[in-house]
């Protein structure tokens, strides 16, 4: 559990450091962007794929009972939700997931809403499926954002079929109240809305905060489906794994109906191996992360508090954070080339999460606290260059 242990990633076909420095054009760039962590992941998942690799045959594998219950401990014990495992549908991801949800449970050209700015996937989910986007923007409040109920209960109205809800949010860093979940679900069910409930950040929460399953909250409303998986809590996001959690039966055969259509039966090998290691064994490991992730975002807290160019939206959970650049009156995409340039920092476009979030930055923390230390310092000093 040595977080301050830094581990070269270079030349192993990361994204992040591979692929992204060559797009920044220079490898000396630090990368603060893709959503993984540059922490070791836990010894357990290691040693089992260790000792499955150790059998030399690797032909096709089905899901084992202690897989989904697996899964469903890890729900029951961190989450308070006791679930029957044949809730699960396996599946390689929860973007994948979002796509069969979509033709699943709704028509061509049917309106699928999202709350910008979002993870940036969602869009191109709906518009890749031929249904229509339609967009309620948060409220960025007193640093805070929050829902817009009338302009939600409005377009539920106008025809929206389905929402897609990040929770935590990504990347304003929300974790959403119960109160909030609650009025959601009944306007939901009071126009017929579908809510997909992007949870894959759920156990990255930090203290003050609790995290709320929807479908827990929900209470018998059944158009609701739940996305979970193992990726970002133990930075396995490499052996593409996730899991839908959908009570109803048949609700359950129409998203498989989906999967198969698209040629997906079994999983992979070594996925189910280390998604069983991670969800049986990785619990005081997950403490240990969010402890030293609470550390680096007061941190980030502690650097920007004094600075003029840039304000942080103090994140509930997650390990990204939002930055408000717009004191440097630069927009997005001039924002970062000018922090790629003057800090030798890379950061993720804000305007890539919709156009409300033009002149924000997304910066990605969750990496060891001498190189965060050292990363800020350099964004912070650029910053009030401009001023």
């Amino acid at each position: 559990m040595d977080f301050n242990r830094v581990i070269d990633r270079k030349g192993t076909g990361c994204y992040k450091w591979d692929y992204l420095t060559q797009f920044f054009g220079d490898d000396t760039i630090l990368p603060m962007t893709v959503a993984d962590m540059d922490f070791a992941v836990p010894e357990p998942i290691v040693q089992a794929l260790q000792d499955r690799l150790a059998h030399p045959v690797f032909g096709y594998t089905g899901q084992q009972p202690s897989y989904w219950e697996a899964i469903a401990q890890w729900m029951e014990e961190r989450h308070g939700w006791p679930i029957p495992t044949d809730w699960l549908i396996d599946i390689p991801g929860v973007i994948p997931a979002m796509h069969f949800c979509i033709q699943a449970f709704t028509q061509p050209d049917d309106k699928v809403l999202v709350q910008t700015p979002v993870y940036d996937p969602f869009f191109q989910a709906i518009q890749r499926n031929g249904r229509s986007l339609a967009i309620s923007q948060l409220v960025y409040q007193n640093g805070r954002y929050l829902m817009d109920w009338e302009d939600l209960e409005r377009q539920f109205r106008g025809g929206v079929k389905m929402m897609i809800l990040c929770s935590p949010h990504n990347p304003v860093g929300r974790v959403w109240a119960r109160e909030e979940l609650t009025r959601l679900i009944t306007l939901a069910e009071q126009y017929g809305v579908w809510l997909i409930s992007d949870e894959i950040h759920h156990d990255i929460v930090f203290p003050g905060h609790n995290h709320h399953i929807l479908g827990k909250v929900a209470d018998g409303y059944d158009r609701i489906v739940t996305l979970t998986s193992p990726a970002k809590t133990f930075n396995i996001q490499g052996l593409q794994c996730a899991a839908v959690i959908l009570p109803d039966e048949a609700h359950r055969k129409a998203f498989k109906a989906q999967k198969f259509k698209a040629g997906l039966y079994l999983s992979n090998t070594l996925s189910m191996i280390a998604y069983e290691a991670a969800y049986r064994h990785g619990g005081p490991w997950v403490d240990a992360l969010v402890e030293y992730l609470d550390g680096n975002r007061q941190y980030l807290r502690e650097a920007f508090a004094e600075s003029d160019a840039i304000d942080l939206i103090y994140p509930d959970g997650t390990y990204v954070a939002w930055l408000d650049c717009r004191p440097m009156q630069l927009d997005s995409l001039a924002l970062k080339d000018y922090f790629v340039q003057e800090a030798k920092v890379g950061l993720n476009k804000g305007v890539v999460y919709g156009q409300d979030g033009d002149g924000f930055m997304r910066i990605n923390f969750a990496l060891p606290r001498p190189q965060l230390k050292e990363a800020v310092e350099q964004i912070r000093i650029a910053a009030e260059k401009t001023m």
